[in-house]
């Protein structure tokens, strides 16, 4: 017997895919992160719940580097260690040192993983974002909304 709440939880995820794609595919690149586009995202992500990435397409991050308006509202996978993390509102939001360069990441669930450790994000892009403080030999930034990976095991864990 499968609990009520899992089927909701799912059911969610169905419902706010198409909300959190739209929200996404109205990001912008630049210097600046642009907080309407990147918090609406996260509430529909929050509202629907992880499962609402698994009802949206995917692509690789080198998508997002060749062509940002077509990969604009899918998801993609990083993996990556956590630069920096701290609490904004009902948020978590950071930076994540990966393969693909840097990673600003948004995530309305709570994290227990620690600066430094491996681990992997999996969110919907949003937008490059060449913040003013990095310098010039510095790449901008693939901002993601989304969540921690649970699949690795003592490295990130989400509380729903």
């Amino acid at each position: 017997m499968v609990a009520a709440g899992v089927l909701l939880r799912t059911g969610l995820g169905i419902i706010y895919a198409p909300l959190l794609e739209t929200a996404a595919r109205r990001g912008t690149d630049g210097t600046t992160l642009d907080q309407v586009v990147v918090g609406s995202s996260a509430e529909a992500l929050k509202r629907g719940g992880v499962s609402t990435l698994d009802h949206l397409p995917s692509t690789l991050p080198s998508a997002a580097q060749g062509d940002a308006s077509a990969a604009r509202g899918k998801v993609v996978a990083v993996t990556g260690r956590i630069a920096s993390l701290q609490a904004e509102g009902s948020y978590f939001v950071g930076m994540l040192s990966s393969d693909v360069g840097p990673v600003y990441f948004v995530t309305p669930f709570v994290v227990d993983v620690g600066l430094d450790a491996l681990t992997s994000f999996r969110g919907v892009f949003v937008q490059w974002y060449g913040s003013p403080d990095l310098g010039p030999s510095q790449p901008p930034a693939l901002v993601l909304v989304g969540a921690f990976a649970t699949s690795m095991p003592g490295h990130a864990r989400l509380d729903e």
